[in-house]
């Protein structure tokens, strides 16, 4: 097992994964088992291991809130995401009935401020990073309650601040 599967950097790495499989026109993967060890959240009974991978009895891994986020557009379309420095910041966009969605995640230690483009209109920004993610774990209602409204410029440019390893997700209703 690998603990950082439980971690902020995981859903970080899963992002980018899927963000990069969708960008070589993959139709189809499969990522981890349902619960426990390998799984996006923990087993109600908690870590079989917990001396190697000390988890939340019952816990959503940060990586559960980009499958969720992914989730809401099935049979949506995923769109060109391209990161001026996909070595700090990555990202997914998703479209489907008039709704769009940007899933960024920062994959650095450090904090990163980030410019999306062409998301004209009002935006909702949820973060997930250190300031929530215990809480998140283990009630997705604390997730939904950093929902930020945000304008974007005249640019068409929502610009977001990710702590380290953060996941944000955008959300814009475009028509």
């Amino acid at each position: 097992v690998d603990a950082r599967q439980m971690s902020l950097f995981g859903g970080g790495w899963t992002l980018g994964s899927i963000a990069a499989m969708c960008a070589a026109g993959a139709e189809s993967a499969t990522y981890y088992e349902t619960s426990g060890l390998r799984g996006v959240l923990e087993t109600d009974a908690g870590s079989a291991v917990p001396d190697k991978f000390h988890s939340l009895p019952g816990g959503l891994y940060p990586l559960y809130y980009v499958f969720a986020g992914l989730a809401d557009f099935a049979g949506g379309w995923a769109l060109a995401a391209r990161s001026s420095d996909p070595l700090r910041v990555v990202g997914l966009a998703l479209m489907q009935d008039g709704r769009r969605r940007v899933l960024l995640a920062n994959v650095t230690p450090e904090p990163q401020r980030v410019g999306v483009a062409g998301l004209q209109g009002a935006a909702q920004v949820r973060y997930l990073d250190e300031r929530n993610a215990e809480a998140a774990a283990l009630d997705p209602a604390a997730l939904a309650a950093t929902a930020v409204a945000v304008q974007a410029e005249a640019d068409g440019n929502v610009v977001v601040a990710l702590l380290p390893y953060a996941l944000a997700q955008i959300d814009v209703r475009t028509a």
